[in-house]
């Protein structure tokens, strides 16, 4: 079902609580999925909330499947496989596996090639440890030293560490999207002009965010 776009919803993760789960679907569930393919998500069973995981640190969606994810005990955590190339960092790879933090939005690859970058291989079947510490996955990639068979095998990774993420509300004051997401008001930026419109946006529910804007020549 992993390849499915229509509407199935499948592959579920529970974390340690049972307060929110993971899972792919084809479903368009949040406003701004528009893709038309797979993608992996977060159910809070408490909030009632979508959030959806298949994206760049910058909210981006991609455009070919994700699914298999699994989330950390905490909640915070989730990884998932996708064909899609979430971070522009020059591996090529079938399928590959991204970590995506819940709190700050950012999204990772979790697994490096040792060997050559530009090598295909397909890395799937992830599983975080309780903290999110660790990862175990199963690659045709040469990540030791001594793996010569040219098949698949099963290794564990400690997992490195995310890149911090600044928001700013560009023209705006301090914001909290409807993720959770905070965003700092625009303060100690003293060139360009600042705009508020009153369009309604579509495709997003956090249309104030996206109504101040700062634009013009930067300070030389």
């Amino acid at each position: 079902l992993f390849r499915s776009v229509s509407g199935y919803t499948f592959q579920a993760s529970l974390d340690y609580t049972g307060q929110t789960i993971a899972f792919s679907s084809g479903l368009a569930l949040v406003p701004s999925d528009t893709n038309g393919v797979a993608d992996v998500y977060v159910y809070d069973r408490v909030a009632h909330q979508y959030q959806r995981m298949s994206e760049t640190t910058n909210g981006e969606q991609g455009h070919a499947s994700s699914g298999r994810p699994t989330i950390n005990s905490t909640g915070r955590y989730v990884s998932f496989e996708s064909t899609e190339p979430f971070v522009d960092d020059g591996i090529s790879s079938d399928f590959g596996i991204f970590i995506h933090d819940r709190e700050t939005g950012a999204t990772i690859r979790a697994i490096h090639p040792a060997t050559n970058p530009t090598e295909r291989v397909e890395t799937i079947n992830s599983t975080l440890s309780g903290d999110g510490s660790a990862l175990v996955f199963t690659s045709t990639a040469a990540l030791v030293p001594n793996d010569f068979n040219g098949t698949y095998d099963v290794f564990l990774e400690k997992r490195r560490a995310f890149p911090p993420v600044i928001r700013i509300n560009a023209g705006g004051p301090a914001y909290t999207d409807v993720a959770g997401l905070a965003w700092s008001a625009d303060l100690g930026f003293n060139t360009g002009t600042i705009r508020h419109t009153f369009t309604a946006f579509a495709r997003t529910e956090d249309k104030s965010l996206y109504q101040d804007e700062r634009y013009g020549e930067a300070a030389t």
